[in-house]
């Protein structure tokens, strides 16, 4: 064994864990119901896929709240000491930028929703507030900010993906195995 990979792995808690993974979850059911669902229409009401794509997208929200006040209350494991600063600051730059998206994309859908004079409910059990009018113009900055974000988001997912297989396979560090169940450890 590589003897970065024998290091002693410091893990994250199992909350924050399965917020991790649940949102992962959360978000690839959002990028396939999002490919397959039909394309809007002027006078479209909400069907399945749709009502679906917005309950999951407002459950992203929700966990993405619970993770950061568990991010805020709870400590990480340790930086590790033998990286360069930039790739501490790149890490923490990526973080937050996967964190406001996470919560961003989905407002913007929910404020498109909106603007379509959609009711926005969770599950068909309970109907959130408008966040714009019916017909407002902001309808068509909020789908172009949902669209543009969604596709940034998919992007930086994909950098974190390559990151962690980067200090895994090349770096030989414990970083990956610092998230995934102990269990379960590569």
């Amino acid at each position: 064994m590589p003897a970065r990979q024998s290091e002693k792995v410091v893990h994250y808690s199992s909350v924050a864990k399965f917020l991790h993974w649940a949102i992962m979850l959360l978000v690839i059911v959002q990028f396939i119901t999002a490919s397959i669902m039909p394309g809007v229409r002027h006078n479209q009401t909400p069907g399945f896929l749709l009502s679906i794509h917005m309950s999951f997208g407002l459950t992203i929200i929700a966990l993405m709240i619970v993770r950061l006040l568990w991010r805020f209350t709870h400590a990480s494991p340790p930086e590790d000491t033998m990286l360069p600063r930039w790739q501490h600051t790149l890490a923490h730059l990526m973080h937050y930028a996967l964190y406001a998206l996470l919560i961003l994309v989905p407002l913007f859908g929910w404020a498109w929703a909106s603007s379509r004079g959609w009711p926005v409910t969770v599950f068909g059990i309970y109907t959130l507030p408008s966040i714009l009018a019916q017909g407002s113009a902001w309808g068509r900055v909020v789908d172009y900010a949902h669209a543009g974000g969604a596709v940034l988001l998919l992007m930086l997912i994909g950098f974190h993906i390559l990151a962690a297989l980067y200090h895994h396979y090349i770096l030989e560090d414990t970083v990956l195995n610092s998230m995934v169940p102990k269990n379960l450890s590569l």
